[in-house]
């Protein structure tokens, strides 16, 4: 399972998987990095079948919210078909892009 580098405010404990120059919740300016699961559940998907040509190879895939454990709502993109709340572990972090793979019911 991939791990997912975070920023955490220092102050008030809020994730975000972007860099912020101000906490939105505190408005306080100081963070910490942090590695976090890469485990979640599919908060919504949609499936591409049309895709721009740098992407055209890939279709169909499956464009995903997930709400990771660790409290963060990131996208990334599924090979699998998925349904919301699937659980889904991050596999591969290609540079902005994350790709999650759904979990069998057995390893729940």
């Amino acid at each position: 399972m991939e791990k997912i580098i975070v920023h955490e405010c220092v102050h008030c404990g809020k994730k975000f998987v972007q860099s912020k120059w101000l906490c939105p919740k505190c408005h306080h300016t100081e963070f910490e990095q942090k590695k976090i699961s890469g485990r979640g559940k599919v908060y919504s998907f949609t499936t591409i079948h049309v895709a721009a040509k740098e992407q055209a190879h890939l279709t169909p895939y499956t464009v995903a919210l997930v709400d990771l454990q660790d409290g963060v709502r990131i996208t990334g993109r599924i090979k699998e078909k998925v349904n919301i709340n699937d659980e889904v572990n991050c596999v591969a972090n290609e540079g902005q892009l994350y790709v999650f793979q759904k979990i069998a019911p057995t390893e729940v």
